[in-house]
């Protein structure tokens, strides 16, 4: 697949996916299948060669669709129905298009600064202590801690001193 092919068919896709939700009451909350039904849709061994994305497509269409729970459905009352939406669909679109890893700071800085910052908020509204929420503005944090190895060793021996101020999952008491 080439750029302009990219280009056309995620044009297409959002269109398919717009149509997806603004529909989706006409689909079963839960699909009608039996375990294993997926096994004897799709080949034994992984195809040799790449596929059409039509082709894809179609295989998507007729041999996964029909196993999907439809979680978005407003019928669907197992759990909230906020796993997603427009805007979350195309954050998820820039996410993968940029392949952003975002493991260590080193990795993506802005990446990891914007899930602390994004925890910290998080935190705030569930008014947790301060002790728990991260401190995004020491720059030390991200430097000593995230770079040097993303402190596993020391979070395992307790021996980091965000987790003993309470920033972290592991709390050690002195």
């Amino acid at each position: 697949m080439n750029a302009d092919e990219f280009r056309q068919k995620g044009k297409e896709l959002i269109d398919y996916i717009a149509d997806y939700l603004e529909n989706i009451e006409v689909n079963r909350v839960t699909p009608n299948v039996e375990p294993g039904y997926l096994r004897p849709l799709l080949p034994t061994n992984a195809p040799h060669h790449s596929e059409d994305w039509e082709n894809i497509f179609q295989d998507f269409k007729d041999k996964i669709l029909p196993g999907v729970t439809h979680w978005q459905h407003p019928r669907f009352h197992a759990y909230f129905p906020a796993g997603n939406s427009y805007p979350s669909i195309l954050g998820e679109l820039l996410s993968a298009g940029l392949g952003t890893v975002g493991f260590s700071w080193a990795a993506s800085p802005s990446c990891t600064e914007l899930e602390t910052i994004v925890l910290d908020w998080l935190g705030r509204m569930l008014n947790l202590p301060t002790t728990l929420l991260p401190e995004y503005d020491n720059k030390q944090i991200y430097t000593q801690i995230d770079i040097n190895g993303n402190s596993s060793e020391q979070n395992l021996n307790g021996q980091n001193s965000l987790q003993k101020r309470g920033g972290g999952v592991i709390l050690v008491q002195d």
